[in-house]
Parts: structure tokens; sequence; C-alpha cells
């Protein structure tokens, strides 16, 4: 059964992430800790709310100079478009989980890319 969540605390602890408080062992454990309590997807619901550009800027720096509008992206989808895209992306997020990189908030599964650049698909 899933535990009770509230709704302040997880927003003070989306903050605390985002403002890159916590180690990545810290951050292990934390999502294990919402695992045991059975609120897992309550957590991952209040990291995609992240900031991801001020997190990624305090997880590895800024942007390149020469990047046109960088903005943070996930090399895999946080949710995914349409039902199956996001069965996909469950998979994929269930492979990263499943050797050590979170796939929310985990640096290997974020970088810099540029935005609406001419000719991007």
């Amino acid at each position: 059964m899933a535990g009770s969540v509230n709704a302040t605390k997880m927003n003070k602890l989306k903050n605390a992430i985002q403002n890159n408080i916590f180690s990545v062992d810290e951050l292990s454990e934390i999502s294990k800790k919402m695992s045991d309590l059975g609120i897992t997807k309550e957590y991952n619901e209040a990291l995609i709310k992240l900031d991801f550009g001020k997190y990624l800027r305090g997880l590895i720096d800024d942007p390149p100079t020469a990047m046109r509008n960088p903005h943070a992206h996930h090399i895999l989808f946080k949710k995914g478009l349409g039902q199956k895209q996001k069965i996909l992306v469950q998979e994929g997020q269930e492979i990263l989980r499943k050797h050590g990189i979170e796939p929310i908030i985990g640096e290997e599964n974020l970088v810099w890319a540029p935005n609406t650049v001419i000719g991007q698909f």
C-alpha cells in the first residue's frame, strides 16, 4: 500500500534536489527510501517538475557558450508521448536503473542541447 504524501514536503525535497543540495549517493538513498515508502510514483512526478536547466548547471556547469538557445535535455524521455512510447520509456528507465543510472536526475541521462535551431526536427 502506498504511503501518504505531504505535498509541501515533497515540493521542498524537489527544490533541494534542483538546487543540488544532495550528493549522488544521497539521491540514491532518497530514491530507495521513496520506494520503501511506496511513493516512487509521487516522487518521480515531483522530479519531473524540476527546472532542469538550473539543475544541470549545478550538476555539470553552464552550457557551451557557442550553443544556440541551450536547454537541458534528457537522452531518454522523462515520460514519452502516447501510450506505446510511454511503455517504451518505462522499459528504458528500468534498464537505466538496473545499471545504476537514475533516469530523471542522473547526470548520465542529461545533456545540454540546442533548441529551435533551423533545420532541427
